[in-house]
Parts: structure tokens; C-alpha cells; sequence
């Protein structure tokens, strides 16, 4: 094989990588943005729910958190952990928490880390709920002009945006 095969083979071997690394790039943009279209297509009610569900599950994820770090020697908190495995059967392990141990620790980590996911996920909520909320606003203000019932502080605000705006 001379250099020049073995350097085009490299070049086919780095744009197959660079193609693959774009494919599953764009597989995960596209999976994340399903997740984020999913809740903006739910009912203001079934959002107000999830939110409240994700608040929930941070008020938990807190709990245990403050639990494990006031946990001692003389009051070992039992955990009880359930899964299902890969060989499809369920499996349960209890840990003893002391405050001290690398258990008590690694779920300390564990619930910071899962309290910050679930702040992420809320304020997203909220933010979807405060857009919708904003076009609601601005759909039955258009409504009320359109009916002729707008308000003093809309119909100022329209002539000064149509002074400003026309000249």
C-alpha cells in the first residue's frame, strides 16, 4: 500500500467518523426537541399539573438530601432501592446511611444532582406556561380591539406607535 491509499483510507475512515458524530448529534437535538414539543402540546391544566408534579419531585429530591446529611451513627437511615435489570427481573438492595459513609455521600450526590435536572426541567415548564399565558394576553387584547372595546392605555398605545411607526 503506498501513502497516498493509506492516506485517502485515513481521510474515509475520519469523514465516515465525522458523518456518524453528525447523524447522532442531530438524533439527540431531534430527540430533545420531541421531549420539549411534547409538554408545550398539553393543555394549560395538564401543564399546571406537571409543574406541580416536577415541584414535587424537587421537594422529595430536598428531602432526602437534608435527611442524609442529618443522618448519624446512632439514627441510620435505611434506604430501600428497587430496579428492574437487564434480565428483566426486579432486584431491591437496602443501604445504610450513617452521615458519614460513602452510601450517605454518593446519595447526597445523587439528589443534588437530581434536584438540579428537575429545576432545569420547572423552569422550562414555566416558561412554556409565562409564553402561553403572554399569547393568551395578547390574543384577547386583539380580540377586544378587533370588538372595539380597547382600552384608553391600548388605543394611546396604538396612536403612539402609529406616529412613531408612519412618520
Amino acid at each position: 500500500m503506498t501513502y497516498n491509499e493509506a492516506l485517502g483510507i485515513l481521510y474515509l475512515f475520519l469523514l465516515i467518523a465525522l458523518i456518524v458524530y453528525l447523524a447522532m448529534h442531530r438524533y439527540q437535538k431531534d430527540q430533545s426537541g420531541k421531549q420539549d414539543n411534547d409538554f408545550a402540546c398539553f393543555t394549560v391544566r395538564e401543564q399546571l399539573a406537571l409543574a406541580n408534579r416536577t415541584a414535587e419531585k424537587i421537594a422529595e429530591a430536598e428531602q432526602l438530601i437534608t435527611d442524609m446529611q442529618e443522618s448519624r451513627i446512632e439514627d441510620i437511615i435505611m434506604l430501600h432501592i428497587e430496579w428492574i435489570g437487564r434480565d428483566d427481573r426486579q432486584h431491591e438492595i437496602s443501604l445504610g446511611c450513617d452521615g458519614y459513609n460513602m452510601a450517605t455521600a454518593c446519595m447526597i450526590e445523587i439528589g443534588e444532582r437530581e434536584v438540579n435536572d428537575l429545576k432545569n426541567e420547572l423552569a422550562y415548564q414555566c416558561a412554556v406556561l409565562s409564553d402561553r399565558g403572554r399569547d393568551r394576553q395578547k390574543r384577547s387584547q386583539i380580540d377586544a380591539i378587533r370588538r372595539g372595546e380597547a382600552i384608553e392605555h391600548d388605543e394611546a398605545m396604538h396612536t403612539l406607535r402609529s406616529v412613531y411607526y408612519d412618520g
